[in-house]
């Protein structure tokens, strides 16, 4: 019986391989678009993050009711949980060696989907400086995904199988 430890993408059939390189450029596209609706809605900027979430004296934008903050929070939370519950059980058996930097990659997205959904209240409700720790945590969650799918997709998709 192999170990857990014994096991790589390298030596997955090339059916599975192909299965997970398409799952993992198609899950890719979804957080572009995701990313790129957060563009669209706030331009990625500290004024435009900040009057998403507590409206603006400027334009006939509203404050985000908590109904909505609920529902938003609740759907992100638990999706990018599981996506990056996939990602990172993919990411774990790439060729990167095991270590400190693995270790952080594979638990640095689940942080930073706390502080940012947690942050997402505290701009709303208590003050618009919360926004750094949004865009920070929004920042090192997007890496983290980007970075364990690109060493993924390289280990799938380039690197030579072995038996």
């Amino acid at each position: 019986m192999t170990s857990l430890e014994d096991m790589s993408l390298a030596t997955l059939p090339p059916g599975l391989r192909k299965m997970l390189a398409l799952f993992l450029v198609v899950l890719s596209l979804a957080y572009l678009v995701g990313l790129s609706y957060v563009y669209f809605n706030t331009d990625m900027t500290y004024t435009g993050v900040s009057e998403d979430f507590r409206g603006s004296q400027t334009e006939m934008k509203f404050e985000k009711p908590a109904g909505e903050m609920f529902q938003t929070v609740h759907n992100h939370m638990f999706g990018l949980s599981l996506t990056f519950l996939l990602t990172g059980m993919i990411f774990y058996f790439s060729s990167m060696k095991n270590g400190f930097w693995k270790t952080f990659i594979l638990t640095e997205p689940f942080i930073s989907i706390v502080g940012s959904f947690g942050s997402f209240w505290l701009v709303r409700y208590f003050s618009p400086i919360w926004t750094y720790l949004l865009m920070l945590s929004g920042f090192f969650m997007a890496a983290g995904f980007f970075v364990q799918v690109t060493v993924s997709l390289y280990d799938l998709i380039l690197r030579p199988a072995r038996n």
